[in-house]
């Protein structure tokens, strides 16, 4: 038996069906997030997770200050509905390279 195919809530909305998601995968841009993020600079924002359709945006403990955030570069769509909401406009698409992308 196999498992059966995930999809995203907007996906879902959008009436996609797994595979043509999965083809949203080849698109070669990810969301990267800069020094200007708010997190990174000890001001509590996780405004991108909480868009993120894809939920590929998490945020990693660190000693002394918010979370840090971490992009997971293998399930990143490039939707860009993280640009839009980010307050300070640290958030850029880049070119996918071979490697996975660590923001």
């Amino acid at each position: 038996m196999t498992a059966p195919a995930t999809i995203s809530r907007r996906n879902l909305l959008f009436g996609r069906s797994a595979v043509a998601a999965q083809a949203d995968r080849a698109v070669p841009y990810l969301a990267v997030v800069g020094d200007g993020c708010l997190a990174r600079n000890k001001v509590d924002c996780q405004s991108c997770r909480d868009v993120c359709p894809e939920q590929v945006i998490g945020f990693r403990p660190r000693a002394g200050g918010p979370f840090l955030p971490e992009v997971d570069g293998d399930r990143c769509s490039g939707c860009g509905a993280c640009i839009d909401i980010c307050p300070v406009g640290a958030i850029a698409l880049a070119e996918r390279s071979g490697d996975a992308a660590d923001a």
